[in-house]
């Protein structure tokens, strides 16, 4: 319970009034309130070493806080005695302090703990309080200090050296005391570490000391000049406003003071300013000013200075400690735009609050009137397009003349290439009998923040991090037009290293670069990039993506995304050249493989490799660039594999029957099933190492995104069992600082898979579960836990993952090189494609 404040006991210095400065002053204080600090700790220390009653601690620090929030403190009090104590007097030295201990007993030697909180206001800096305990018939008194440091997440200091010369880190900027403070520089830091952006600071670009904001990643930390020196009295600014990036301190403000910046208040504001945060045209927000001590003033209106801002006076009543509570609301007029730092003006009537009112007398005065500060970001909201489910085409029949086709039986016998020992039989394929076509491919990234439905300052952020990634691919750039041009890498279960891995990154930074606007018709490293990529595959002649080697799926189907990207008819041949390719390399009744055996749709790689859903993801996502359709029945084929990937009890797959069922998928259905997850478990790559009756295989990150997005693809619904049941193991898993189940082994092979996966989804949020199906929960789970939900931007969430760890020279790369992570060609390719499926626009017409 809130109690009274600090009384004065005899012998102290008034704590009514000390502490209340202790809580409230500015961090720079006179001497003579230096002193009186002084005192006043040694008398309270006498005091407290009277008292047989001892804390433990007898000071808490919170350290930083958010603004507007309650700290929770913790301290434990002793009792030195033989007998019981009971607490006579507890009183917080302000009314943001609350602690219940009034009439509490602590036994004899006993211990009693104490809670308290402290609410802190919407003021910045560092907020203390102090709590006087009394005890029954001992002497002495106990006083518990709690503080914390109320900060945004990010927040601006000024380092300076103090009068003996010791260096400091103010809050403020403190051109007042040292005039030629008026330009100068500032540091803007995160508390936490993580890096961001600065977006404007006072509304204007930031003047960066030793940052190119377009060829550098986001920092933990930035330093910034600024300078008042030519701007008119009335013009200097009493707080300096900073954009970030960052969703959870978008404004945050800095202190300007100066002899223009005087704040005088004819009402005692608890706090002179509101960070009102971003507000769309048209959009309402209300907010609460404390006027402390306010000894019967009444508000009659609130006006605001700002042609773009309306301000109306809601309502007032009184608060603690003869307080006043004004509620007021804030509008922005719907044609404004911009970052908004202006007075209102608070209008009232009362005395003078230096000229308390007599007791029983009522309050009376003439009118006054103050200001009190608030300032905002005005940017235009996401168009109600956006903030609708993205329409999908009506389901139609497919044609028997496909289903036939998946359904034949082998048309010759099995591939003398094949180990058909190794293949398992299942039951017939699940066909589908109507489909829905997918969203419309978009291959170029959106120009306007408005046609994206996220963060505006992510948007902004997303496309400068493509900007600097591009930029390190240019110079990264090999000189004979290719990335990684002397790179041979063996691919899974192969034994030959391929020397085509150059023509399959350049390939996908192809894709990269035509997505950003940068095609092979306009962009010099581009054209290289194709004529690296048509040389390294003999394109045009005999198609070869990989001679001899194990990733010929692998380049074809990044070949064709790269082409597909180009949008240029010029290179329809070469498209269906490669096209044409992909479809004969899949496995299916031409090879001599029936419906019904596990390798049937798949790709793989080499000549003769088994299957795996990574290949056959990658080959149904450049089928998709290059406009297939649901009705091609390489397309149905292929979902028949993906659909036996999947751990779901539909699929008849010994390991998905003894499996957890989590809808998630593993790597291959083939030859009996395998998972990288389930080696990284220690219960083997194939399951080998459970008991043979209860082999099961592990679901993972990569490849449920991988399998969710090619039923999508195939024309499954998004209400289809198979679908609602991948989609349930993404909201289970949700992260983007991890490929669940293999940590950061494919990372960003993983990213790249959800970007493009949610996007196929038409989904703008995502209602995310916590604390079930973790990446260590078992492959046979036998407890459940408590859920709980919140929906989630995938965007923004995706583009802070992405953002944060890109370094300084606009790359990216993996600390756990398996698959070539170890290359920051290949993964900032991955990471730019991520990001660029982000920045697609949504459209009336997907």
């Amino acid at each position: 319970m809130k109690l009274n404040f600090y009384p004065t006991i005899p012998g102290l210095l008034s704590c009514a009034v000390t502490a209340v400065a202790i809580a409230c002053a500015p961090l720079a204080y006179a001497a003579p309130q230096q002193q009186q600090m002084a005192d006043r700790a040694r008398q309270i220390a006498e005091q407290m070493a009277l008292c047989p009653v001892k804390a433990m601690p007898a000071s808490l620090d919170a350290g930083f806080v958010a603004p507007q929030t309650d700290v929770k403190f913790e301290a434990t009090l002793l009792n030195t005695l033989d007998r019981p104590v009971k607490c006579i007097r507890s009183a917080p030295s302000c009314t943001c302090t609350t602690v219940d201990m009034l009439g509490k007993e602590i036994p004899a030697g006993g211990t009693l703990k104490v809670p308290l909180s402290m609410r802190t206001s919407g003021a910045t800096g560092e907020k203390s309080a102090q709590v006087m305990l009394m005890f029954d018939g001992v002497p002495g008194l106990i006083e518990l200090s709690i503080k914390a440091e109320v900060s945004y997440p990010v927040r601006a200091i000024q380092q300076s050296v103090d009068a003996d010369g010791k260096p400091r880190r103010d809050p403020y900027i403190n051109a007042f005391d040292n005039k030629a403070n008026v330009t100068g520089e500032i540091t803007v830091e995160s508390i936490d570490g993580k890096p961001f952006r600065i977006m404007s600071v006072g509304g204007d670009a930031p003047a960066f000391i030793d940052y190119k904001p377009t060829e550098q990643g986001p920092r933990e930390s930035y330093r910034v000049r600024y300078d008042f020196s030519a701007l008119p009295c009335e013009r200097v600014p009493k707080y300096l406003v900073i954009e970030t990036d960052r969703a959870d301190a978008r404004l945050i403000d800095m202190r300007v003071r100066h002899e223009c910046t005087k704040i005088s208040a004819n009402f005692g504001f608890a706090q002179y300013r509101e960070n009102v945060g971003v507000m769309a045209p048209g959009e309402t927000k209300a907010f609460e000013v404390e006027i402390k001590h306010a000894n019967g003033v009444r508000i009659d209106s609130v006006t605001s200075s700002d042609p773009r801002i309306d301000a109306k006076l809601i309502d007032q009543k009184s608060g603690a400690e003869d307080g006043l509570l004004v509620h007021v609301a804030v509008t922005a007029k719907p044609d404004s735009a911009g970052m908004v730092l202006t007075p209102l003006r608070f209008v009232g009537v009362g005395p003078d609050p230096k000229q308390p009112v007599p007791t029983g007398q009522p309050a009376v005065g003439t009118a006054r009137e103050s200001d009190f500060l608030i300032y905002l970001k005005i940017e235009r909201p996401i168009p109600p397009l956006q903030a609708k489910p993205v329409t999908q085409a009506p389901p139609k029949e497919l044609p028997a003349t496909v289903r036939a086709a998946v359904l034949a039986p082998a048309s010759v016998p099995t591939d003398a290439r094949v180990n058909a020992a190794k293949i398992t039989t299942l039951g017939a394929p699940n066909v589908p009998s109507r489909v829905i076509q997918p969203l419309p491919v978009i291959l170029r990234i959106a120009d306007r923040a408005e046609d994206v439905p996220m963060d505006a300052a992510r948007f902004a952020a997303a496309k400068i991090a493509v900007s600097k990634g591009l930029a390190f691919m240019r110079a990264a750039q090999g000189p004979n037009g290719g990335w990684m041009e002397s790179t041979a890498a063996k691919a899974t279960d192969q034994s030959t290293p391929s020397t085509a891995v150059p023509n399959a990154v350049t390939a996908l930074a192809l894709k990269a670069f035509a997505q950003a606007g940068f095609t092979a018709n306009t962009d010099v490293n581009a054209r290289r990039a194709l004529a690296f990529v048509t040389s390294g595959t003999q394109l045009g002649g005999a198609f070869q993506p990989d001679l001899g080697g194990g990733l010929a799926n692998y380049v074809a189907s990044m070949v064709l995304m790269g082409l597909a990207a180009q949008q240029d008819p010029a290179l329809s041949l070469e498209v269906e050249t490669v096209r044409t390719w992909l479809v004969k390399n899949q496995w299916n009744q031409s090879q001599g493989i029936s419906p019904n055996a596990d390798w049937f749709g798949g790709s793989g790689y080499g000549s003769h490799g088994r299957p795996d859903l990574s290949n056959t993801q990658l080959m149904l996502d450049a089928l998709h660039d290059a406009g297939a359709s649901t009705d091609d029945p390489a397309v149905q084929r292929a979902l028949v594999f993906v659909e036996r990937t999947q751990n779901i009890k539909s699929n008849d797959a010994s390991w998905a029957q003894h499996g957890s069922g989590d809808g998630g998928f593993a790597y291959t259905a083939a030859n009996g099933g395998e998972s990288f997850a389930s080696d990284v478990a220690g219960e083997g790559r194939y399951g080998e190492k459970m008991p043979p009756e209860t082999r099961a295989l592990r679901s993972y990150g990569s490849m449920t995104y991988a399998g969710f997005k090619s039923m999508l693809y195939a024309g499954l619904a998004p209400n289809d069992p198979r679908v609602t049941a991948a989609f349930d193991w993404i909201r289970s898993h949700w992260t983007f600082t991890e490929n669940p189940g293999l940590g950061s082994q494919g990372l960003y092979y993983y990213l790249h898979a959800a970007a493009r996966a949610l996007n196929a989804s038409g989904a703008i949020s995502v209602t995310v579960t916590s604390d079930v199906a973790k990446t260590t929960a078992p492959a046979n789970p036998s407890e459940s836990q408590e859920i709980s939900t919140s929906s989630r931007n995938w965007r923004n969430d995706l583009t802070d993952a992405v953002l944060a760890s890109q370094r300084a020279d606009g790359s990216w790369v993996n600390s756990a090189d398996r698959w070539q992570e170890g290359q920051p060609e290949l993964v900032t390719v991955y990471a730019i494609l991520a990001l660029e499926e982000v920045l697609k626009p949504v459209t009336q017409s997907q």
